[in-house]
């Protein structure tokens, strides 16, 4: 996929393609840095919308959402796009406890997908203070499940 010209959205940072992080990871680091800033009240923007404004390959834009939404940054949903993680506790904080691979056949047919199907998972910890008060796990779509969705 060709990318259009960048834009000059306001906001977002110059990337330097000479650095030895990847590209992804900075997009990443400046997507989260706009979401605590509140940038992003009313939602992330699109992959394509990210795509212009960063000038890089919507690959590079789904790798650095896969990042924010592994830490518990965003959560995005099928259909609805991205939204920002607000922690309602003065001091709190998302603590990813588990990131890995699995199968959940309740998951599986959520996302429409047939039971068995490899999926990816985030389980995280809602803190306040040191204490835990919630935990959520989240399931995707894994690459191997999506070839047998389409």
């Amino acid at each position: 996929m060709r990318v259009p010209a960048r834009s000059t959205a306001p906001g977002h940072c110059d990337l330097d393609r000479t650095a030895p992080e990847p590209l992804w990871a900075q997009v990443g680091d400046d997507l989260r840095r706009r979401c605590a800033s509140g940038h992003f009240s009313g939602g992330v923007p699109g992959e394509l919308t990210l795509c212009v404004e960063y000038g890089v390959s919507r690959h590079t834009i789904r790798e650095a959402l896969r990042s924010l939404r592994s830490d518990g940054t965003i959560l995005s949903q099928r259909g609805r796009g991205s939204i920002v993680m607000a922690v309602a506790a003065e001091g709190g904080r998302v603590e990813v406890i588990e990131d890995g691979t699995g199968t959940d056949d309740a998951a599986a047919a959520l996302l429409g997908l047939p039971q068995g199907s490899l999926l990816h998972f985030t389980r995280r910890a809602h803190r306040c203070g040191e204490q835990v008060v919630s935990v959520e796990t989240v399931w995707q779509a894994g690459p191997r499940s999506l070839e047998g969705a389409e």
